[in-house]
């Protein structure tokens, strides 16, 4: 069975590692980060929160979020933005633990919602969102890299 947690600094490169795969499985750039980068992130009034999904020996999964507020409905939320589990430890439960820890952790802080965006074709990000009661739609994610 796996245990979900806030990883300790000896597991941050686990993570960091995790970040690299998720994206070369996307066909995505590999994340500008590194372990120290992500351990300084990590702390003060408006850091991400993050949790590791662990079956012994190692990290076999991660979930990073962070506090939000949207205007339209004038309420405050959480935002999911990034969730892995290693391919050998799909399928069993293990996405839908670390998503429902954010959502646990979300409701324990009186957030009304927990929000991410995922791409269109990103299969089983969808059928999790499905699976776990949530919804989609047609949305396009725009940024302005300062």
């Amino acid at each position: 069975m796996s245990t979900i947690s806030e990883p300790s600094d000896d597991q941050l490169p686990l993570v960091v590692e995790m970040a690299f795969a998720m994206r070369a499985e996307r066909g995505e750039p590999a994340p500008a980060l590194t372990a120290g980068a992500l351990r300084d992130r990590l702390h003060g009034d408006d850091a991400p929160r993050l949790f590791c999904a662990v079956i012994n020996p190692g990290s076999t999964g991660y979930v990073l979020f962070q506090d939000t507020f949207d205007p339209a409905s004038f309420l405050p939320g959480t935002h999911l933005c990034d969730i892995y589990v290693r391919p050998e430890a799909r399928r069993h439960g293990l996405g839908q633990r670390l998503l429902q820890h954010v959502i646990d952790h979300a409701r324990a802080r009186r957030r009304n919602f927990v929000w991410w965006a995922t791409a269109s074709d990103n299969g089983p990000m969808l059928a999790l969102t499905e699976a776990m009661g949530g919804r989609h739609g047609e949305i396009r994610s725009c940024a302005i890299v300062l």
